[in-house]
């Protein structure tokens, strides 16, 4: 599977769930999109031109270890995920490297409504095999992590 990474700055949005403000942020927060061409999945049907959204928030560290992904739930997306990261909280991004990839069909990330032809089941598993594919020009930062996603797959 192929794909490729883009990534934009983060913008300020305005919001009322606690999310802590751009402005006032003290760690880096990259928002992207892996973009993955026409995708088969496990129940059949291709969702065509596919596309994954992602935030992340924090530093990754030299040794690499200090990686939380934490993934949307269905019809969730990563600004609805935002109040819960925060300094001196559990998901802390100045102490930890906090990637939160959307799911298909939430919004932001390719969904039904926006799709001609989008297949009727689109599973879990579907939504994980996306993230590690093996995309082009993946931002050195979430390399590593796609490659641990594939070998646990693998498993």
């Amino acid at each position: 599977m192929c794909g490729s990474w883009r990534s934009r700055a983060a913008e300020a949005r305005p919001n009322g769930s606690g999310a802590v403000a751009a402005e006032e942020r003290d760690w880096p927060v990259t928002d992207g999109v892996l973009e993955l061409g026409n995708l088969e999945v496990e129940r059949g049907g291709v969702i065509t031109n596919a596309r994954l959204v992602w935030q992340s928030h924090g530093t990754l560290n030299d040794t690499r270890d200090n990686v939380i992904v934490y993934p949307c739930s269905y019809t969730a997306n990563h600004e609805e995920l935002a109040w819960l990261i925060g300094q001196d909280g559990v998901l802390d991004p100045t102490r930890w490297f906090i990637v939160v990839p959307d799911m298909f069909s939430n919004g932001l990330s390719t969904s039904a409504a926006d799709t001609p032809d989008y297949p009727a089941v689109v599973t879990m598993a579907d939504n994980v095999r996306a993230r590690a594919g093996s995309p082009e020009g993946i931002p050195a930062d979430l390399e590593f992590l796609t490659s641990h996603v594939r070998a646990w797959l693998d498993q």
